[in-house]
């Protein structure tokens, strides 16, 4: 609860120092002292004086309900440009994984040290994708939370994975150098990129949208 209270906290304190949200808290300020002012006169029978701050009031108002909804705009194109950014570079490291993984697939003919170091790296890669999932919750800079997405818009639970990285890190150490065995090795590497294939998937289909959802908004006048 308190480190949702400070998540909340945080990104509110981000929006109040973007520009606009500080220019129309300005703006707010001085048109509630223009009404006050134009009312003090009014109350004087000083009606011309009255009538002019009534109408800069009306103004400002005018002005605070155009920034507030640029401003809303930006907090929105900010989120959208925070996910898509963190997809992609999680898209990345997921095609690192796929790199390694193809590159094992061609180790026929290397010693059984570089076949294990290839196949090592290639699931610690994987592994890299759902560790970074779980400690970008940790993220400030973040307009979401990853762990929660991903386990809400594409089926994949994080936390639930760490104990297949476990499992096959222990293997991966246990196993050794036996050169008969390498299918075993290359049958749960495997194992490894079928979770990273589908999650990649669903990336790569999040990605396509969001760039049409940016693209969509930055045609918008404000």
């Amino acid at each position: 609860m308190i480190k949702k209270k400070k998540k909340w906290l945080h990104k509110i304190i981000i929006i109040a120092s973007m520009p606009s949200i500080c220019l129309a808290i300005v703006i707010l300020a001085v048109s509630i002292l223009s009404i006050c002012i134009s009312r003090g006169f009014y109350e004087k029978g000083m009606e011309f004086e009255s009538s002019l701050f009534s109408n800069i009031f009306a103004g400002l108002v005018t002005g605070f309900i155009i920034i507030v909804l640029s401003g809303t705009k930006s907090v929105y194109m900010a989120y959208l440009e925070s996910k898509l950014i963190w997809l992609q570079q999680t898209h990345e490291m997921i095609i690192e994984h796929f790199s390694k993984r193809n590159d094992l697939f061609k180790a026929n003919r290397k010693t059984d040290e570089e076949f294990f170091e290839i196949a090592y790296d290639a699931a610690m890669d994987a592994n890299s994708v759902n560790v970074r999932i779980i400690q970008s919750t940790f993220d400030k800079v973040k307009w979401f939370d990853p762990p929660k997405y991903c386990k809400k818009h594409y089926k994949y639970d994080c936390l639930d994975k760490v104990e297949f990285f476990d499992d096959l890190h222990e293997f991966l150490r246990n196993f050794g150098e036996e050169h008969d065995r390498r299918k075993e090795v290359i049958s749960r590497i495997e194992e490894a990129s079928h979770i990273m294939s589908i999650l990649d998937s669903d990336i790569l289909n999040d990605i396509t949208g969001l760039k049409i959802k940016i693209a969509s908004a930055k045609k918008l006048f404000l």
